[in-house]
């Protein structure tokens, strides 16, 4: 029925959402404002930051990015990407909401009975 400080919610977003939509400043908000945040990467890149600390790739340039080491999110271990499906539907489960520019990560989170959100930013995911 509402979102309160203890909620667990979890967000997904882009390299471009977070650099060219404003997708950053929700993040930091809702980290501000929901300790139980959580980010879940989606891409290889993503992948690549967070387990590995590899900023070779161009995506690394944002440092928005909350598997970017230096955000405050990935140093509070509040990020995580997914190598199967199961366990990231799953893991899911246990979250009150979910929302993000990713369709993929908001899908998973209906297929796992969270509420999910899509924020559109590019004719695909409006469609």
């Amino acid at each position: 029925p509402e979102l309160t400080a203890d909620s667990r919610i979890a967000v997904n977003g882009s390299h471009g959402a977070m650099e060219k939509q404003g997708l950053d400043q929700v993040v930091r908000y809702a980290h501000a404002r929901y300790p139980r945040l959580r980010f879940i990467g989606q891409n290889l890149s993503d992948a690549r930051q967070l387990h590995w600390r590899d900023l070779s790739h161009p995506n690394a340039a944002v440092t928005a990015m909350p598997t970017h080491p230096d955000h405050p999110m990935y140093r509070e271990d509040k990020v995580r990407v997914y190598i199967d499906p199961v366990t990231w539907i799953d893991d899911l489960r246990d979250f009150d909401f979910s929302y993000g520019s990713r369709i993929h990560g908001n899908i998973a989170a209906l297929l796992a009975g969270t509420p999910a959100t899509v924020l559109c930013g590019d004719s695909r995911t409006l469609e």
